[in-house]
């Protein structure tokens, strides 16, 4: 779990905020009971992730990040 985390931190986004990735980490990880995140992948090399929260009748998208260079 830590290389994941490590491979968010290591994402280049555009965005107002600085501190947007750490953000969305903590947040997942805080809500982590009923939010499960899953990294995106592009021929094996870690592009981003995506976070769900997950009910039993209710599901949604969270968040969704994407590396720049994509």
């Amino acid at each position: 779990m830590r290389i994941i985390f490590q491979a968010c931190i290591a994402l280049t986004v555009s965005v107002s905020e600085e501190d947007v990735v750490d953000h969305l980490l903590a947040e997942a990880w805080h809500y982590r009971g009923y939010v499960e995140a899953f990294v995106i992948n592009h021929h094996g090399q870690f592009i981003g992730f995506v976070s769900l929260y997950i009910h039993k009748e209710h599901s949604e998208i969270i968040n969704f990040l994407i590396d720049d260079a994509f």
